[in-house]
């Protein structure tokens, strides 16, 4: 997680692009994008691979960058880094070395 300002930031951009996707877009390119700091100049996200930051970079940077001015009433940068969550670390690391349960299939994105 980043930074409380930058978490707070995040959840209100969020809401307000997921609420011009479908739920299946949202889903697909947004699942596990989480703040990891903000500054005067620049939002940074972590997004939790190169396919997912690609996507976001050349279809929806607008939209985020649009969010974050109407939300801040300043212009700021959004920034895409490669950060996979904590838990999908975990996820990930158990699943090397012991296949995943049928639940935790559900969640593996």
């Amino acid at each position: 997680m980043g930074t409380a300002a930058a978490d707070d930031l995040w959840a209100k951009v969020a809401a307000a692009v997921r609420a011009q996707l479908s739920e299946a877009t949202w889903n697909t390119w947004f699942q596990g994008v989480h703040a990891l700091d903000v500054s005067e100049d620049a939002l940074v996200l972590g997004v939790p691979s190169s396919v997912a930051v690609e996507r976001i970079r050349t279809s929806y940077l607008g939209l985020l960058t649009d969010a974050v001015q109407a939300l801040t009433g300043v212009p700021r940068a959004v920034d895409l880094i490669v950060d996979m969550s904590p838990g999908s670390r975990s996820r990930l690391a158990r699943s090397k070395h012991h296949p995943p349960r049928s639940e935790e299939m559900m969640n593996i994105k």
